[in-house]
């Protein structure tokens, strides 16, 4: 504070026993025409009890060393024991400097020398307005001073409660500044980090990679980067760097903040997102082309067993055809490999014991294994009941058993696979990063193949990707396993190092609920009888359909459209036993077509038959009355029995 701002009258308690040394004081006041009221008081004890009570009247207490009772210097002591916010000026006689000194000590803001020959008298007018300004000024600088170690306390409760690592270095990329984030981080007290450099703290690796960008910041240029790095106690994680330069006022940089984000979690979000993504692409595209390309097949698969009927099997046509079935097989699969993969296929899910069906997959699969390759299996505990199907698990076995063989075909190796049981108790981001809390069998296939580098597991779930030679894979084993997994509300993972071999990790929800047993054995085809109209948009399939009913012994009449198909129907309403229709076909699709004919005939034996509909399926067909559905393409194999139990069903009821 200036000495010009001291305008008001300066209010001073004076401490005296003396009543000359009183009045002269008065009168160096009166005489230099410096305003101010003057209250005295003889004792210290006066003067302190006044203190108590008046403290806030006086702007300074004036107090000689030697008093009857308590001394100045006492006083002074009591003021500050008792937290009394007021400046004290001893006096004391000539030649006890000594008393001067101790009083400083003690933190006395002033002392003044009674020696009336050095004029001391008429120095109190011009020193006791300074000290009262020097002690308002030291007042406002810790005021000051306070404030900003509370708003330090502030910021600091609030960058340690950040989940950012916060830091400041400063031109000699030195540690000035960490917050409790990169404390936990690097594993050190903030305290033994300040003054060390970010090599030293970081460690070689992060330094290297983030070195260009500190030092331009250091520049004055701000900046960002990500990397996967470790720091001392995180392990291996994905990082988010920005690097903030610290500028003064004529734009020199003095330093560079840097805020770390650790986005490891959201990188596998959102890797996760777009493998989502991919998949719901895949499946669009899936749908859209799998009703057509099934009737494709159909067509070639229908006619190859024809053939394959009709000729010698010592015959060469019947060895070609045969061939050719094979392949239409394996391109049958594959679509619906691709429609299971993407879930545009419904698969019926039924209580199974796991263990029973890994073990049943096994027996298949260990006829398939080289003798390089053993096969360690700790597969029976009973890890209880899952919501699956037997297709379904069987092939998870086959495509995950296929990829470790293949990966150990060159060398040999060990194939294990293991089936505990896991206790998620809720989200665990380290151990189960997909896992919702519950219970799940754990499945476990291992292998001691090349093993994979981690930008090729980045895709090994990606539909068509596959690092197998053109011709020996379709790149959608991996794909239909993650598929099917999902479906179930489990979550399978990878874990693999190159040279070290690969893991995955299948979890499926456990249910309480008894295990069902099915039984798949196939029924003989035996001649039929009856006459069938059969419908399909296709003239391929139509014409496919009459020669193999015909060859079955029925008497079919073919459509190649819903309208044609319900005038035909119209005309003999009771000459049919049977009605085969396509759901996709334009202008009348299956759907209404059957409303139409059950209007006419709610008693006629319907089967709906699709390439692919996102519009029906085994459920929604049950649930309009349609007795049986089936999936193209079909063989003659699979439409037999289903006609001749759908028959023989209608027959008992009719009887």
């Amino acid at each position: 504070m200036a000495h010009a701002e001291v305008s008001a009258p300066l209010r001073i308690l004076l401490v005296e026993d003396s009543e000359h040394d009183a009045v002269a004081f008065r009168r160096a006041f009166r005489k230099a025409s410096t305003l101010c009221d003057i209250a005295l008081c003889e004792r210290a004890e006066e003067a302190l009890a006044r203190l108590y009570d008046q403290a806030a009247s006086f702007d300074l207490v004036v107090a000689d060393y030697k008093l009857p009772g308590m001394s100045g210097l006492e006083l002074y002591h009591e003021l500050r024991t008792s937290n009394i916010p007021i400046p004290l000026v001893l006096l004391t006689g000539a030649g006890a400097e000594y008393l001067a000194v101790e009083a400083l000590k003690a933190g006395v803001d002033d002392y003044i020398v009674k020696d009336a020959s050095q004029g001391y008298i008429d120095l109190l007018p011009l020193v006791l307005p300074e000290v009262v300004q020097r002690y308002r000024a030291r007042l406002e600088h810790q005021r000051i001073q306070n404030a900003l170690s509370e708003r330090e306390s502030q910021l600091r409760l609030v960058t340690d409660a950040l989940p950012v690592g916060i830091s400041y270095v400063d031109v000699e990329q030195r540690f000035r500044f960490v917050n409790r984030t990169c404390e936990v981080w690097v594993g050190q007290p903030r305290t033994a980090l300040y003054g060390r450099h970010v090599e030293e703290v970081w460690g070689q690796e992060a330094y290297t990679l983030t070195r260009a960008y500190i030092e331009a910041a250091l520049a004055g240029q701000p900046c960002a980067c990500e990397h996967e790095m470790a720091l001392a106690h995180t392990g291996r994680r994905v990082f988010h760097l920005m690097f903030i330069p610290d500028l003064d006022a004529r734009g020199h940089c003095r330093g560079c903040f840097t805020l770390i984000t650790d986005v490891t979690e959201r990188k596998h979000l959102e890797a996760e997102l777009r493998q989502a993504q991919t998949m719901h692409a895949i499946g669009t595209l899936a749908g859209g082309i799998a009703h057509e390309f099934n009737n494709i097949l159909m067509v070639i698969l229908g006619y190859t067993s024809l053939v394959l009927n009709d000729v010698p099997q010592e015959s060469i046509t019947w060895s070609n055809a045969q061939k050719v079935l094979t392949a239409g097989e394996r391109a049958r699969d594959l679509v619906q490999q691709i429609l299971a993969f993407s879930r545009q296929v419904k698969v019926e899910h039924r209580p199974a014991k796991l263990h029973l069906l890994v073990q049943e997959a096994l027996g298949l699969i260990r006829r398939t294994l080289p003798v390089t390759i053993l096969l360690q299996q700790d597969v029976e505990k009973d890890v209880g009941t899952v919501r699956t199907s037997i297709t379904e698990v069987h092939q998870i076995m086959l495509n995950l058993c296929a990829n470790a063989a293949h990966a150990m075909r060159e060398e040999g190796g060990t194939l294990a696979i293991h089936l505990d049981t896991v206790e998620v108790q809720g989200p665990s981001p380290l151990q189960y990063p997909v896992l919702q809390a519950g219970s799940y069998a754990w499945l476990s296939v291992r292998d001691t193949g090349h093993g994979m580098p981690p930008d090729v597991i980045e895709h090994i779930f990606e539909p068509f990707f596959t690092t197998k030679e053109v011709g020996e894979g379709t790149g959608m084993g991996l794909a239909v396993v993650h598929g099917i997994v999902t479906h179930h509300g489990g979550a399978v993972t990878v874990h693999s190092t190159p040279g070290q071999g690969t893991t995955f990790d299948i979890y499926l929800p456990r249910v309480a609920e008894a295990a069902t047993t099915i039984a798949a054995l196939p029924e003989p085809i035996v001649p039929g009888k009856g006459r069938v109209l059969y419908v399909d948009d296709d003239t391929a399939l139509a014409h496919l359909g009459h020669a193999m009913l015909t060859s079955l012994g029925y008497e079919v009449v073919a459509c190649t459209s819903g309208d044609e198909a319900l005038r035909v129907f119209l005309e003999t309403p009771q000459g049919f036993d049977l009605v085969i229709t396509d759901q996709t076909m334009p202008h009348i699709t299956g759907e209404v077509l059957i409303r139409a004919l059950r209007r006419i005939r709610p008693d006629i034996a319907i089967i709906l038959c699709t390439g692919y509909s996102s519009s029906i399926d085994v459920d929604k067909a049950r649930a309009q009355g349609i007795e049986a559905f089936l999936m193209k393409p079909f063989s003659i194999d699979t439409l037999a029995p289903t006609i001749q139990r759908l028959l023989a069903r209608r027959e008992g009821v009719s009887s």
